[in-house]
């Protein structure tokens, strides 16, 4: 039996995943991004912690159960009274008291403080720590340790801020984190979490973390009063936020999406009011994207593997409740080249048997498993046309057979307010009930289809309209994650912001060569590179013969429509040239176009999250679409 890629075994008898393990392994094959967005955020603010040994050693003993202001007075008191700590070994204890007293600090922690100057006296013959910077870690932990009042967090403090180490210490607030996000388990005991954490980080990582988590415990995630969860950035990655998330969720129709890849159907359908139930894709990039940016779910309700594995037993248990409406859009490469490669004579009945078509017989299993009412599934218009029409009316009359009547439906995302011309088909589908005549179930399709076509707009938006705000780029600038100047915010009512939107996802730019740059430059636009060669003078800029790469580059026309959003951007944009910058385009602007919220993530490496962002349904049309069987679905319950 084969394993899906957490190493489960996919069947009837695989033991179902702990919902909270899989969130941590999600946090941990995401730890880069999470990392660059408290980066971002908070910049790694300078915490007064002090870089030498002995002045961070009284800093962090004093800071303990302390108010920031209190210590840091009682800090800066000390070292005008005791300059270089020299004289602190033998002040005496009611003086020192005295001086820390105002930070609400007595006895207690006085006769700590000179226990321990002494302690440091004697051993290295004045107070100094420079000593142990040379020494192992382990060395200097246990050092550190044995001092009165010094524990593990306060050891690795001094560690990290004043000796440099790549160590992970663990305050109030950073365990606080932790347990919400996910990455230990609710309810540890300190100490315990303490060690876990200490090791659980990349080194490269370990300061930022720290230094930004404590930073977001004080102004976002707090211990006390609660976490302001409905503005924090790192909401989506929280266990705690999804918890609840999920616990207010409604009771819409329920949806089952295969094939999901990054999940913009599904967020389309959400949109409408559906309630999403089951998720599956192969692609554990895919999986992850799908599963942060749909916070209601559970990773047992996201399952990365191959369908092909799941047995009928396991596939129709992953599902409690009753299914309302299966989508998805199988991939089937024996569609795309049908009519060159398979014109035997048969009326094509070959297609069902084509094993490069084993995916579309995935998804009428499934249908067959999970019975739902209505199912969407979406693929390239190109299926229409191949082998005179027949494969779509195989397809159509293998639905039938499953008891599924079905029409079908090619719509053109431009028509919808999205700005490309972007051409699909869509089958949708209705279940016959029992001993139902097929004319109830396409009277319902056929509501459906005009519900489509009533949302249909004359008004089209333009690549620019759909871009502006995003920061301007040069080739090679950018980065996953960016900070937002909202001035350049003004005039653009696309996606929904606020102030409180200072983040950018997905946003660099491609380096390219100093000849495609020059061809970029001289590219007017809308203009492709069969016009611009016969034009130009400068043919030694001309690397590709006019016949075979008419297409090669391309400028985008800002002012009007982009054309299709494809995968292929994950190898090259010369042919989505953007109009004002002189560069291929970003995943962000490829995400608007598709109509993605700036809000929406995408989890895979660099720039193959083109390849997330170019397989997918427009959100914006799947939320059409979605509405319309909704309004099929009130209309029947009433």
């Amino acid at each position: 039996m084969r394993k899906n890629k957490e190493g489960i075994s996919i069947g009837s008898d695989s033991k179902a995943p702990d919902p909270e393990e899989m969130h941590k392994q999600f946090l941990m094959r995401n730890i880069d991004i999470i990392n660059d967005i408290f980066k971002v955020l908070y910049e790694s603010p300078d915490h007064g912690n002090k870089l030498d040994p002995m002045d961070e050693l009284i800093y962090i003993h004093l800071s303990k159960k302390t108010n920031e202001k209190g210590y840091t007075g009682a800090f800066d008191r000390l070292s005008v009274a005791f300059p270089g700590w020299r004289d602190l070994a033998e002040a005496d204890h009611v003086y020192v008291k005295e001086l820390i007293a105002s930070a609400g600090l007595g006895d207690r922690r006085a006769e700590e403080l000179l226990s321990n100057v002494k302690e440091v006296k004697k051993r290295f013959k004045t107070v100094t720590l420079d000593p142990i910077r040379s020494w192992p870690e382990k060395r200097i932990f246990e050092f550190l340790t044995g001092l009165n009042g010094i524990g593990p967090k306060s050891a690795r403090c001094i560690m990290m801020y004043s000796l440099g180490k790549k160590v992970f210490p663990v305050d109030t607030h950073v365990h606080t984190i932790c347990e919400r996000m996910g990455f230990i388990n609710r309810g540890l005991n300190h100490k315990i979490a303490q060690e876990k954490l200490a090791e659980m980080f990349p080194e490269a990582y370990r300061y930022s973390l720290h230094v930004n988590m404590v930073a977001h415990g004080r102004k976002i995630c707090k211990e006390q009063g609660g976490p302001l969860c409905d503005i924090c950035y790192l909401n989506k990655f929280c266990y705690y936020f999804r918890n609840n998330k999920k616990n207010s969720i409604g009771n819409g129709p329920k949806v089952v999406d295969v094939f999901c890849g990054s999940g913009g159907a599904s967020f389309g359908f959400s949109k409408a009011g559906f309630e999403i139930k089951l998720a599956i894709d192969n692609s554990i990039k895919a999986t992850d994207t799908y599963y942060l940016n749909h916070p209601m779910l559970t990773f047992d309700e996201v399952h990365t593997g191959d369908i092909r594995d799941f047995s009928d037993s396991f596939l129709r248990g992953l599902v409690k409740e009753k299914v309302d409406l299966l989508i998805g859009g199988p991939p089937c490469q024996g569609w795309s080249n049908i009519g060159k490669n398979h014109t035997n004579g048969n009326n094509g009945k070959d297609f069902l048997e084509d094993e490069r078509n084993t995916l579309y017989i995935e998804f009428v299993r499934s249908l067959d498993n999970l019975k739902p009412r209505y199912f969407v599934m979406e693929n390239v218009p190109g299926l229409l046309t191949a082998h005179d029409g027949k494969y779509a009316k195989i397809i159509q009359e293998d639905f039938r057979n499953h008891e599924y009547e079905s029409e079908i439906i090619v719509l053109n995302a431009a028509n919808y307010g999205i700005p490309q011309n972007r051409k699909r088909i869509f089958f949708i589908g209705r279940r016959l009930d029992g001993r139902e005549q097929s004319g109830a179930a396409q009277q319902d399709l056929s509501k459906i289809i005009d519900f489509i076509k009533e949302q249909n707009t004359d008004g089209r938006r333009s690549f620019r309209e759909d871009v502006a705000g995003l920061p301007h780029l040069e080739p090679g600038e950018g980065k996953n994650v960016m900070r937002l100047d909202h001035n350049e915010l003004q005039g653009t009512d696309r996606i929904q912001r606020s102030e409180e939107n200072i983040l950018v996802f997905n946003h660099f730019a491609r380096r390219h060569n100093p000849r495609d740059l020059k061809i970029y430059k001289l590219l007017s636009e809308g203009e492709d590179y069969l016009s611009f060669s016969r034009r130009t003078e400068t043919k030694n800029l001309l690397p590709y013969s006019n016949q075979s790469f008419h297409t090669k580059f391309r400028k985008i026309n800002g002012n009007q429509l982009c054309c299709t959003v494809i995968s292929h951007l994950s190898r090259d944009a010369n042919s989505y040239i953007h109009p004002d910058d002189n560069r291929g385009i970003t995943v962000r602007e490829a995400a608007r176009i598709q109509s993605y919220p700036d809000g929406f993530i995408f989890l895979e490496n660099g720039f193959r999250q083109f390849i997330q962002v170019g397989n997918a349904v427009p959100p914006r049309l799947a939320e059409i679409i979605g509405n319309a069987i909704m309004e099929v679905i009130k209309i029947r319950d009433d």
